[in-house]
């Protein structure tokens, strides 16, 4: 019997009215080289999601947030992620700021930031994280979503919005 490790970790969709932050992964990067993404990352030890989740946005953007402006919105359980032994439980979130000049800058180690607007996702050739594609539609109306996505069948085994 195989056991995987399970690593819990957020990702953060940083709002500023009808506009989106994404981070533009570095193309030297090994995950998501060259993609979409929100901000986000490992939580620590005896750290919770919502901790995380201002610990994250806060670390690699520079805003300050309280737990007020967080949205709970949902969890992607993501399997066989390059290959690895892990399996990741996301908690994904909406955080509202009150500008989109963001405090470290437009350039991290990790890539580069860049505002879209909500209505404009797909009418240009953007690259998103490839679960971003099945749960956009739920994060964007406010619906509550539980994914399971296996990177190795690019689909989705189940959805309960």
């Amino acid at each position: 019997m195989v056991c995987k490790v399970i690593q819990l970790s957020v990702t953060n969709y940083i709002f500023c009215g009808d506009d989106i932050l994404f981070l533009k992964r570095h193309p030297s990067k090994r995950i998501a080289p060259n993609k979409l993404l929100g901000v986000g990352g490992k939580l620590e030890p005896n750290e919770n999601f919502i901790l995380a989740a201002i610990r994250e946005t806060q670390e690699e953007t520079g805003y300050i947030i309280h737990p007020s402006d967080i949205h709970f919105s949902g969890i992607s359980n993501l399997k066989t992620v390059l290959g690895d032994d892990k399996e990741w439980l996301v908690g994904i979130f909406l955080i509202e700021v009150k500008t989109k000049t963001i405090p470290v800058g437009n350039h991290t180690s990790d890539g580069e930031f860049l505002w879209i607007n909500k209505h404009s996702l797909f009418k240009d050739n953007y690259n998103f994280i490839d679960d971003f594609y099945y749960y956009v539609d739920s994060l964007l109306n406010n619906k509550l979503f539980f994914m399971v996505f296996d990177y190795t069948e690019s689909h989705v085994f189940n959805r309960i919005i």
